[in-house]
């Protein structure tokens, strides 16, 4: 891509116009859901942490990865001690390239939550918890980007507050 068409691409996500990327997302349907009944598609841009971690939480919410892929996060749980999110990255658009993890954010503590952190290799004390185990392990921690992780960043509130990942309870 040229610069003048990355100039150009720039100025128009500046303008409010979407980018091609931004058209094929998804707004209503199922998106990448197995789940046929969730028709409800939340872009990321429109949640909060608060949102994301309370008791009603979109049951599904979709956006890109800047290089032409889409995740869906779908809430698959929402209850008193967790909500849980199954996470599928379509990382080429045009063929069917998909990878699914878990995501957790923890509202209790539990013996299940320390468990499922341990055997993530997160710390026990940390309210979120994702699948992506390899991009915590020493030899690929440096080699390979936590997707799920770099997605949820995108996420702020209205104090400009992104959701924190080390949070404990």
């Amino acid at each position: 891509m040229g610069k003048e068409r990355l100039s150009n691409l720039h100025n128009d996500t500046e303008r409010g116009i979407p980018t091609p990327i931004e058209k094929r997302i998804p707004t209503e349907g199922n998106a990448l859901s197995p789940d046929a009944r969730k028709r409800t598609i939340t872009p990321i841009n429109k949640l909060t942490p608060s949102r994301l971690k309370g008791n009603n939480p979109p049951t599904c919410f979709v956006t890109d990865d800047h290089c032409g892929g889409i995740l869906t996060f779908d809430l698959i749980e929402n209850d008193a001690v967790h909500n849980a999110y199954l996470v599928t990255y379509q990382m080429d658009i045009d063929h069917q390239i998909r990878e699914r993890q878990m995501l957790y954010y923890w509202k209790e503590s539990s013996l299940e939550q320390r468990w499922l952190n341990e055997c993530c290799m997160i710390d026990i004390q940390n309210r979120w918890a994702d699948g992506l185990v390899i991009t915590r392990t020493p030899k690929y921690k440096h080699r390979i980007s936590n997707w799920i992780r770099n997605a949820i960043h995108r996420i702020s509130g209205a104090d400009g507050k992104i959701v924190d990942f080390d949070e404990t309870f």
